[in-house]
Protein backbone atom coordinates (compact mmCIF):
# COMPACT_ATOMS: atom_id res chain seq x y z
CA UNK A 1 0.00 0.00 0.00
CA UNK A 2 1.71 3.31 -0.61
CA UNK A 3 1.99 6.00 2.14
CA UNK A 4 -0.95 8.46 0.78
CA UNK A 5 -3.32 5.34 0.93
CA UNK A 6 -1.86 4.36 4.27
CA UNK A 7 -2.33 7.93 5.45
CA UNK A 8 -5.75 7.95 4.34
CA UNK A 9 -6.43 4.67 5.99
CA UNK A 10 -4.82 5.76 9.59
CA UNK A 11 -7.35 9.05 9.24
CA UNK A 12 -10.04 6.91 8.73
CA UNK A 13 -9.87 5.60 11.83
CA UNK A 14 -9.04 8.92 14.07
CA UNK A 15 -7.78 12.40 13.62
CA UNK A 16 -4.33 12.53 14.55
CA UNK A 17 -1.33 14.84 13.84
CA UNK A 18 1.89 14.25 11.42
CA UNK A 19 3.95 13.12 14.42
CA UNK A 20 1.97 10.00 15.29
CA UNK A 21 1.32 9.92 11.89
CA UNK A 22 5.28 9.22 11.03
CA UNK A 23 5.14 7.13 13.83
CA UNK A 24 2.60 5.23 13.03
CA UNK A 25 3.98 4.56 9.09
CA UNK A 26 7.42 3.72 10.39
CA UNK A 27 6.36 0.97 12.70
CA UNK A 28 5.68 -0.51 9.40
CA UNK A 29 8.96 -1.22 8.09
CA UNK A 30 10.66 1.36 6.60
CA UNK A 31 11.19 4.83 8.07
CA UNK A 32 9.32 7.97 7.44
CA UNK A 33 10.18 11.31 8.17
CA UNK A 34 7.89 13.80 9.62
CA UNK A 35 8.89 16.81 7.02
CA UNK A 36 7.77 13.87 4.41
CA UNK A 37 4.15 12.72 5.91
CA UNK A 38 3.89 16.91 6.14
CA UNK A 39 4.13 17.48 2.67
CA UNK A 40 2.34 13.96 1.74
CA UNK A 41 -0.53 15.70 3.62
CA UNK A 42 -0.14 18.95 2.36
CA UNK A 43 -0.74 17.19 -1.16
CA UNK A 44 -4.05 15.34 -0.07
CA UNK A 45 -5.30 18.57 1.56
CA UNK A 46 -4.96 20.03 -2.00
CA UNK A 47 -6.64 17.04 -3.47
CA UNK A 48 -9.45 17.68 -0.94
CA UNK A 49 -8.78 14.52 1.03
CA UNK A 50 -8.04 15.65 4.01
CA UNK A 51 -8.21 18.76 6.08
CA UNK A 52 -6.86 20.51 9.31
CA UNK A 53 -8.89 20.09 11.93
CA UNK A 54 -7.40 22.40 14.43
CA UNK A 55 -4.66 22.03 16.98
CA UNK A 56 -4.02 20.91 20.95
CA UNK A 57 -1.65 21.54 23.34
CA UNK A 58 0.26 18.99 25.15
CA UNK A 59 2.93 19.24 27.52
CA UNK A 60 6.44 16.92 26.96
CA UNK A 61 9.20 17.42 30.02
CA UNK A 62 12.34 18.02 28.61
CA UNK A 63 14.92 17.58 31.42
CA UNK A 64 14.00 20.07 34.57
CA UNK A 65 11.30 22.04 32.53
CA UNK A 66 8.21 21.01 30.65
CA UNK A 67 7.43 22.55 27.22
CA UNK A 68 4.12 23.48 25.79
CA UNK A 69 3.68 21.91 22.41
CA UNK A 70 1.10 22.93 19.80
CA UNK A 71 0.25 19.77 18.04
CA UNK A 72 -1.82 20.31 14.65
CA UNK A 73 -4.35 17.70 14.09
CA UNK A 74 -5.21 16.34 10.50
CA UNK A 75 -9.09 14.46 9.45
CA UNK A 76 -10.03 12.75 6.77
CA UNK A 77 -12.62 14.36 4.69
CA UNK A 78 -16.15 13.05 2.79
CA UNK A 79 -14.00 12.67 -0.36
CA UNK A 80 -11.18 11.14 1.43
CA UNK A 81 -13.32 8.58 3.24
CA UNK A 82 -14.97 7.90 -0.76
CA UNK A 83 -11.67 6.72 -1.74
CA UNK A 84 -10.64 4.23 1.33
CA UNK A 85 -14.38 2.98 2.33
CA UNK A 86 -15.54 1.14 -0.95
CA UNK A 87 -12.43 -1.20 -0.37
CA UNK A 88 -12.16 -1.27 3.47
CA UNK A 89 -8.66 -1.12 4.05
CA UNK A 90 -7.49 -0.32 0.23
CA UNK A 91 -7.39 2.93 -1.33
CA UNK A 92 -8.63 4.00 -5.15
CA UNK A 93 -7.81 6.24 -7.04
CA UNK A 94 -9.95 9.64 -6.19
CA UNK A 95 -10.61 10.24 -9.87
CA UNK A 96 -13.06 8.39 -12.79
CA UNK A 97 -10.57 7.09 -15.54
CA UNK A 98 -13.44 5.81 -17.71
CA UNK A 99 -14.22 7.23 -20.89
CA UNK A 100 -17.86 7.98 -21.62
CA UNK A 101 -19.08 8.02 -18.61
CA UNK A 102 -21.30 5.72 -16.85
CA UNK A 103 -20.03 1.76 -18.54
CA UNK A 104 -18.02 3.37 -20.38
CA UNK A 105 -14.52 1.07 -21.01
CA UNK A 106 -11.09 1.93 -19.26
CA UNK A 107 -9.21 5.12 -21.09
CA UNK A 108 -6.18 2.42 -21.02
CA UNK A 109 -8.07 -0.01 -23.22
CA UNK A 110 -8.33 2.76 -25.17
CA UNK A 111 -4.78 3.62 -25.22
CA UNK A 112 -3.72 -0.32 -26.05
CA UNK A 113 -6.24 -0.08 -29.43
CA UNK A 114 -4.00 2.94 -30.81
CA UNK A 115 -0.55 1.05 -30.01
CA UNK A 116 -1.97 -1.90 -31.45
CA UNK A 117 -3.23 -0.17 -34.37
CA UNK A 118 -0.03 2.09 -34.99
CA UNK A 119 2.53 -0.78 -34.41
CA UNK A 120 0.30 -3.12 -37.14
CA UNK A 121 0.23 -0.23 -39.29
CA UNK A 122 4.12 0.32 -39.24
CA UNK A 123 4.67 -3.54 -39.50
CA UNK A 124 2.19 -3.46 -42.65
CA UNK A 125 4.26 -0.60 -43.71
CA UNK A 126 7.57 -2.30 -43.18
CA UNK A 127 6.27 -5.91 -45.09
CA UNK A 128 5.35 -4.24 -48.25
CA UNK A 129 8.53 -2.09 -48.29
CA UNK A 130 10.86 -4.96 -48.03
CA UNK A 131 8.97 -6.93 -50.95
CA UNK A 132 9.06 -3.73 -53.31
CA UNK A 133 5.46 -3.29 -53.31
CA UNK A 134 6.11 0.32 -52.21
CA UNK A 135 8.73 2.66 -52.11
CA UNK A 136 9.54 1.68 -56.29
CA UNK A 137 13.03 -0.03 -56.36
Amino acid sequence: MEILEEILDLLRKDAQSAELLTRALSQEGEQVGVDAVRSHLSGLASGGLVRYSGSQHTTEASGDEPAAKEVYRWEITEEGHAVVEPHSGVARAPYDRSVGGDGGRDAGLWVLIAIAVVTALAAAYTLLTATGILGGG
